[in-house]
């Protein structure tokens, strides 16, 4: 039983790191790297808010890579986070 609930734990914290890192990370490159205004040329035409309101321009794959990391990672690492209170509050 102990073996089991440690892996749940590290399974969770993993999961649950990887979630915020995923987002912290695509908030920041975003930020770092991408254009202020649009760039036709290279696709990055849609608006795009990061970081405190500010907005940069991207194309379709990475606005679709930034709303699935917003949208399907946002509420995974919350369910990670309650698996670990959930776990902690039963042992």
């Amino acid at each position: 039983m102990r073996i089991a609930k440690w892996a749940l734990l590290v399974m969770f914290m993993a999961g649950f790191c990887f979630c915020v890192g995923t987002n912290v990370y695509v908030q920041i490159h975003y930020t770092n790297s991408m254009p202020r205004s649009p760039e036709p040329e290279t696709g990055r035409i849609y608006l795009f808010a990061v970081n405190h309101d500010a907005h940069r321009y991207v194309n379709q794959r990475e606005l679709a890579r930034a709303r699935f990391a917003q949208s399907r990672l946002y509420p995974l690492g919350f369910l990670c986070f309650l698996g670990l209170g959930a776990i902690k509050v039963c042992s």
